[in-house]
Order: structure tokens, then sequence, then C-alpha cells
């Protein structure tokens, strides 16, 4: 019995454990912190996130498990592809009608562009 009681304290102890992480879509994020009156300001996002210590990683998407990073905005060239979960530095965000764009790094230091929609803090 006291086996079982201990298996439980267990299972709710990792249970609230691994639940403690806070995950943010970041197109999510960077509509709710956009002030529609005045001009966007890229650099005030990115210190936030820096700031609150988040780490920024593509999601993982039903469409598929790789991603596809631009050379620019505008999606008009491909550079490569990137596997869900790869973390990645937000070091520009391009804020438009039909959708934020963030330039990111990765840790080999390749740079290209992305949807917002795709990547996640937490």
């Amino acid at each position: 019995m006291k086996k079982i009681w201990m298996l439980i304290i267990l299972f709710l102890f990792t249970f609230v454990s691994c639940n403690k992480k806070e995950y943010i879509n970041f197109n999510e994020y960077i509509v709710n912190n956009i002030n529609i009156n005045e001009p966007i300001n890229e650099n005030n996002l990115l210190n936030t996130i820096y700031k609150k210590n988040y780490k920024v990683r593509l999601i993982y998407s039903e469409m598929g498990t790789r991603f596809s990073i631009y050379e620019n905005f505008n999606m008009n060239n491909k550079l490569f592809d990137l596997k869900y979960w790869t973390i990645v530095n937000p070091i520009e965000i391009m804020c438009n009608k039909e959708s934020n764009m963030v330039k990111i790094k990765t840790e080999d230091n390749r740079i290209g562009w992305i949807n917002a929609y795709f990547l996640e803090l937490y």
C-alpha cells in the first residue's frame, strides 16, 4: 500500500513539474504585444523575449516535420529546411497585414525568414 501511495505522489509531482513550462505561439505573442496606435518596434519585442529568458523553437506541424526557411520575408527563395523543435534565435521581425515574419539564426549560423506562426516561445 505504501508503494502505491509513493507511485501516486511521484506521478503527481512529475505531472505538475512537467506542466510548468509556458508555451506561447510566437505569432500570438507578436499580435498581443503590438499597440495598433503606435509604430511597431520589433526591438522592444525581441528585448522582452530575451529578458524573460524565452527560448524559441519551431513547433510541430501536422503538415509535416520540416519547415522551409527563406531568403527574405516575401518567401521568394528557399534557402534550407529545419526540423520541428529546432531551437533558433529571432533577430528581426517583419509585421504586415498578411503575416508576421521572423528572421532567425540557427545554432550553426544559418540565417533566414520563417512565418511567426511556426515558432513558439517556451
